[in-house]
């Protein structure tokens, strides 16, 4: 028997497709994708904009985050304050925002706010001029004070710890703030149970830095452990127990997890030779930073690429400007004939001896130099191998985009020398305290010292670094006997004369 379909019953049809197409855009748009905190501001942008962290995977739900540094402050590091700034980050305190530079906020219907990491996390950080100045932030320049493994420790601490119950986290949120009955309901029986499985799985990715010989401290990070254990993929804690999807696999035998290396800074990246990371095994900045935003916790989907594209194209562009060595030395200053006089100098010395590696046209004609010339430590090149290159080369996200220019190599980059008084500890692993003793030879440099200390040091050009009885109080005791954070190699200039170097380093403070 035939039956006619009747026209109303196709407009019903329509009419109801179009409601569960309106229904699930105002999901993902409200829900799930969200609403980021957004800035003009290039440089606001840079501090707390996001690019893509704060997702529903690997973001921190904004109250139940706001609170942990005052509910369990004995799982913050000793001597610390009872805040984020415990694990080195920065808050600035000419600006209302509402957190540490290096972290964003995405808001979301139902949910509220999210909280992730972003570039600055791992890129700015504070000089102060004197025992008593107050620190003045520098954007772009290595984090050197932010421990990100005691930050991380913290957290999967908190969610191990009986305490953490929703009774106590919402009792401690009502303190800054009254919770409606929705907020409080979706807390108690969502965000916070989904917190803590969330962090416990966040904690067993995480476990090989407890298998790892060496502890990163601060201004470090093992780039590439978290790729060679970890499963890149999207889904998000809310949904764990659904079918997972876009499973992008860079699953494989740890291998080396000593590969240690200091963040670096972030200006003038397009001029240093298209030798990107320390071993140089990239030619293309937005596949940097595309990797750089995925291991800060965007996933392929998340990953706001034109935000990113903006905070590195701002670096490039003549609105940044390096802040300068005699811009933030205190008084007095030098003597300003005297350090022409030997900055000038320096620049000859520089010239003869510095340059073939160094300087612009032949950062862009020589690129690499073998492990056994330079002769540095040679873990952090060696984690890097190649079947780990075959597995990034293959992450994508649909046609929006692609790796494809990772390559093994077998030395450390050359880079150009700008803002080099910004970069202490020196070497790729920070190994090296200060200018002076990357002058003297190997046997000389210091075997252990602090690192963590934003106090300068004028005469020898980096940080604050003795040791005060074998001990850091409130710092990092850096220990060059441990695997990966060998002091030898890169003995150019070592036979100079004491003299010699001084002028050396007087025109290194002028890049």
């Amino acid at each position: 028997m035939e039956h006619d379909r009747s026209p109303k019953s196709g407009k019903r049809l329509l009419v109801g497709l179009g409601i569960v197409a309106v229904v699930c855009y105002l999901l993902n748009d409200l829900v799930l994708d969200g609403h980021p905190v957004t800035y003009d501001d290039r440089a606001m942008h840079f501090k707390y904009g996001s690019i893509g962290s704060d997702n529903l995977s690997r973001g921190f739900p904004y109250r139940i985050w706001q609170v942990l540094p005052e509910m369990f402050p004995e799982h913050l590091p000793c001597g610390k304050p009872k805040s984020y700034e415990a694990f080195g980050l920065t808050r600035d305190p000419n600006s209302s925002v509402d957190r540490p530079i290096g972290l964003s906020k995405r808001w979301r219907l139902g949910i509220g706010y999210t909280v992730g990491i972003n570039c600055a996390f791992c890129h700015v950080s504070t000089v102060r001029p004197t025992p008593d100045s107050y620190p003045r932030i520098i954007l772009g320049m290595p984090a050197n004070k932010v421990n990100a493994e005691s930050f991380f420790r913290f957290l999967f601490a908190v969610v191990e710890d009986p305490k953490f119950t929703a009774d106590n986290v919402l009792r401690h949120i009502q303190k800054k703030g009254q919770l409606g009955y929705w907020q409080t309901f979706i807390h108690r029986y969502v965000l916070i149970p989904a917190f803590r499985d969330g962090g416990k799985r966040m904690k067993h990715e995480f476990g090989f830095l407890d298998r790892r010989p060496t502890p990163f401290g601060p201004g470090r990070v093992d780039t590439w452990a978290y790729y060679k254990v970890h499963k890149l993929q999207d889904s998000f804690w809310l949904f764990e127990k659904l079918p997972r999807f876009g499973r992008y696999t860079i699953e494989m035998d740890p291998g080396s997890l000593a590969g240690l290396a200091d963040f670096p800074a972030l200006w003038r990246e397009k001029t240093d030779n298209g030798f990107l990371h320390w071993d140089g095994n990239n030619q293309s900045v937005q596949e940097r930073n595309i990797t750089a935003a995925l291991g800060a916790g965007a996933t392929p989907a998340t990953l706001d690429l034109p935000a990113v594209t903006r905070i590195s194209q701002w670096f490039e562009s003549p609105d940044y400007q390096v802040e300068t060595y005699h811009e933030i030395a205190p008084n007095p200053k030098p003597d300003p004939v005297l350090f022409k006089t030997l900055a000038s100098q320096g620049a000859n010395i520089f010239d003869k001896n510095c340059k073939h590696c160094h300087a612009a046209y032949w950062v862009h004609t020589s690129g690499l130099v073998g492990i056994d010339e330079i002769g540095t430590d040679r873990a952090r090149l060696e984690t890097f191998s190649e079947a780990l290159r075959d597995k990034l080369n293959e992450v994508r996200h649909l046609s929006m985009w692609k790796l494809e220019n990772y390559r093994k190599t077998y030395g450390y980059a050359n880079l150009l020398l700008t803002g080099i008084w910004l970069r202490a500890p020196y070497l790729h692993n920070g190994s090296v305290p200060t200018l002076w003793h990357l002058l003297q030879k190997p046997e000389w440099r210091p075997k252990r010292f602090c690192r963590g200390n934003d106090l300068y040091d004028w005469e020898n050009v980096g940080f604050a670094w003795e040791l005060t009885d074998e001990q850091c109080p409130g710092f990092f005791k850096y220990d060059t006997a441990l695997q990966g954070n060998g002091n030898g190699g890169h003995t150019y200039g070592t036979e100079l004369p004491d003299q010699e170097k001084r002028a050396l380093i007087e025109y290194l403070k002028t890049l």
